[in-house]
Formats: structure tokens, sequence, C-alpha cells
């Protein structure tokens, strides 16, 4: 988190600090961020094998939380790129979301907080029906 942070000392437009709050928020509701978005250097199959459901982000420096720019991002469904050349992370949430419901998927049990917190406090979707750990974190934003 705090290197997520510091990436927005250099540029704070918008569009990286909505970036920096979904690649953060896995971490804020204790899941494994890993398993959702994965990092490489170039789209290859190994970096998606085992991905149920997940964003590639292809970037030049990998150890960089927070690039300024992506080579690619690509949506993964069922280890397939189903998605490609999505610009950056936000666009790649609303995509990713849009798929789950158009498809009708379930959410992956490891990042069933994180994507609770998508669906009901960012997109507004059942807002009064929240997990006490989500319910907290709409509490804290809300005071």
């Amino acid at each position: 988190m705090t290197s997520l942070m510091e990436s927005l000392d250099k540029d704070a437009s918008n569009q990286r600090k909505r970036a920096a709050a979904l690649q953060g928020l896995p971490w804020y509701m204790k899941e494994n961020p890993s398993t959702l978005m994965k990092r490489s250097n170039s789209p290859g199959e190994d970096f998606i094998k085992g991905m149920v459901i997940g964003i590639l982000l292809v970037v030049e420096d990998v150890k960089e939380p927070l690039p300024v720019s992506y080579n690619d991002v690509a949506i993964v469904i069922e280890e397939k790129i189903v998605m490609r050349h999505l610009g950056d992370v936000p666009n790649a949430f609303v995509n990713l979301m849009g798929l789950l419901y158009m498809l009708n998927l379930d959410y992956p049990k490891e990042m069933k907080y994180t994507f609770e917190v998508i669906q009901r406090l960012f997109m507004g979707i059942g807002s009064e029906m929240c997990t006490s750990r989500v319910h907290s974190l709409k509490n804290k934003l809300l005071s």
C-alpha cells in the first residue's frame, strides 16, 4: 500500500488515484490481490495459468506499483484472455464487472469482499445489504 501511495507523488491525476484505489482495495479488505491482478512484461500463457477471473497488466517495469502507462491491460476468464487493450486499471475493472454480470459468473471466493465493495459501494448495486466488513468500510468512507 505504501508503494502505491508513493507512486501518486509522481503524478496524482484522477485516473491514477482510481487505479491506486482499485489496486489497494484487496489489501485493505485483507485479501490477496495476486489472484485478481497479475503483472507481466509480456502477455504469455504462463502468467494467466490458474487465473479463473482476473486482470493481466503488461508493463515494462514489473516492480513499479503504479506505472505511468501500460503496454496492455487484459481481462482473463478461465485462463483465456477475453478482452485486450483496455488502457488502464479502472477501465479494466469496469469491463470485468460488466462481463461478470453479462455472463452471470460468480465472484471468486478469495476476492469476495473486494468485489462486494466494487458492486455495493462503488457501483451502488444492493448497497443496503453489505457484509459487516464492507459495511465498516462504507461507514469509514462516509464519515
